[in-house]
C-alpha cells in the first residue's frame, strides 16, 4: 500500500514539529502560514480514513512520521505531534486515536459528527477519552463546529454536546467564534447552516485554531508545543510550554 500523505513545508531542527492535515487542502497556504517555519507538515490526498487503525497502515501514525522523515530528507525526533482535520478528515484522527496512537494534541474543524442511533456511544468513545487528557491539561483538544444540522446523523455541536455535556447555544461569526475552554480543551462556535459557513471552517477557523495554540495555560507534563507565526511581516510567538522533566520546555 503506499501513503497517502504529501509533504508541504519539511521544516528544520530537531526535536521538530509534526503537523499532519487531513481533508482541508483548499486551506493549505492559511494553514501552512499559521504554523512556524520549523514544523514538517503533511496533507492527506484522501486517505480511507477508516483504515488508519488497521495495523500496518500506511498513513498509521507511526508509519506516518516515518514517512515525514523520508519525506524530509533526514531523521528527526517530531515533537510535537499535531492531527488537524476539517469536516470528513476528522474521521483519520478518530481512527488514529481508536487505534491507540497517541498525538500531543488534536485540531478538529467542523467534522465530529456521530450517528444518531445505536453506536453512538462507541463512535464518541475515543474522543471523550482524549478531551478528558486534554482537560486534565495532559493532551491538547481544540474542536470547532458551525450551525448545520445535517440529516441522518447528530450535527457537530450536538456531538460535542454528547461528548461533553457542555451547552454549544452561544455562537458567532466564522472570523469571530464563541470561544469555551476548559484546560487545554477548546472549542470554537461558529453560526452559518451552508456550504459557505462549513468551507469557513477549513479556511477561516482551523488556521485560527492552529495560530491559537499557544495561548493556552501551560501544564507540567511531558513534550512541548511551541509556535511562531508571522502575521504581516511581523513574528508573533505562541508557546504553549509542556515541560519535560521537572522544567526543559522547548
Amino acid at each position: 500500500m503506499v501513503s497517502k500523505l504529501r509533504l508541504v513545508q519539511a521544516g528544520s531542527g530537531d526535536p521538530r514539529p509534526l503537523l499532519i492535515v487531513y481533508h482541508a487542502g483548499m486551506a493549505e497556504n492559511l494553514i501552512t502560514d499559521a504554523v512556524s517555519s520549523n514544523t514538517c507538515v503533511l496533507f492527506d490526498i484522501e486517505s480511507k480514513y477508516d483504515t488508519l487503525d488497521v495495523p500496518g497502515s500506511p498513513d498509521s501514525l507511526p508509519i506516518a512520521i516515518q514517512t515525514a522523515q523520508q519525506l524530509a530528507g533526514e531523521s528527526f525526533t517530531p515533537s510535537p505531534v499535531i492531527l488537524a482535520a476539517w469536516s470528513a478528515g476528522c474521521q483519520a484522527i478518530r481512527s488514529q486515536l481508536l487505534a491507540g496512537y497517541d498525538p500531543d494534541a488534536v485540531v478538529c474543524a467542523d467534522g465530529i459528527h456521530s450517528a444518531t442511533q445505536p453506536d453512538v456511544a462507541q463512535q464518541i468513545a475515543p474522543w471523550q477519552k482524549y478531551f478528558a487528557r486534554a482537560r486534565a491539561g495532559d493532551r491538547v483538544a481544540l474542536a470547532s463546529h458551525s450551525s448545520i444540522e445535517p440529516s441522518g446523523f447528530n450535527s457537530v455541536a450536538k456531538t460535542l454536546n454528547l461528548i461533553t455535556g457542555q451547552s454549544f447555544d452561544r455562537r458567532g461569526e466564522p472570523s469571530d467564534p464563541v470561544i469555551q475552554s476548559d484546560g487545554n480543551l477548546v472549542f470554537y462556535s461558529a453560526t452559518g447552516d451552508d456550504a459557505a459557513a462549513h468551507i469557513a471552517q477549513a479556511r477561516v477557523v482551523l488556521p485560527r485554531m492552529l495560530a491559537d495554540l499557544g495561548s493556552l495555560p501551560s501544564g507540567s507534563h511531558a513534550s512541548a508545543l511551541a509556535f511562531v507565526a508571522v502575521v504581516g511581516g511581523a513574528a508573533v510567538g505562541y508557546a504553549l510550554a509542556r515541560y519535560f522533566l521537572g522544567g526543559w520546555k522547548w
